[in-house]
């Protein structure tokens, strides 16, 4: 699986290419209470040449976010919804046809978000 590297979550679209009609989401625990919607936005290639993903995120108080170093989970702590927001992952890889990352809620939910045949 791909690797998470760094994440965080801005106001603002990064504008990086719009590819979210070719990545699946994956719902592997939903927790009920969570209001907190994350949804495929977009990805990209950075300056450093590693896969962006982008994901969009509808929270009502500021979101943060940030890597489990050991899974390469994102973890992203937030609560309710109503205000749009872009979680922005840098993975550890640079094939933007095949990725999968992982990303988990304060609310108790957990997403799996794969694009191509992903990487396990």
């Amino acid at each position: 699986m791909s690797k998470a590297t760094s994440a965080f979550v801005q106001a603002n679209d990064p504008g990086y290419k719009d590819h979210r009609t070719a990545v699946t989401k994956y719902t592997v625990q939903a927790d009920q209470d969570d209001a907190i919607a994350v949804n495929a936005c977009e990805d990209g290639i950075n300056g450093g040449k590693k896969v962006v993903v982008v994901l969009s995120v509808n929270v009502s108080t500021p979101a943060k976010a940030s890597v489990d170093q050991l899974s390469g989970a994102v973890m992203l702590e937030a609560s309710g919804s109503g205000t749009p927001q872009f979680l922005v992952i840098t993975l550890d890889s640079i094939d933007q046809r095949n990725w999968t990352v992982q990303v988990k809620t304060s609310g108790g939910s957990h997403y799996t978000f794969k694009k191509g045949v992903g990487i396990d």
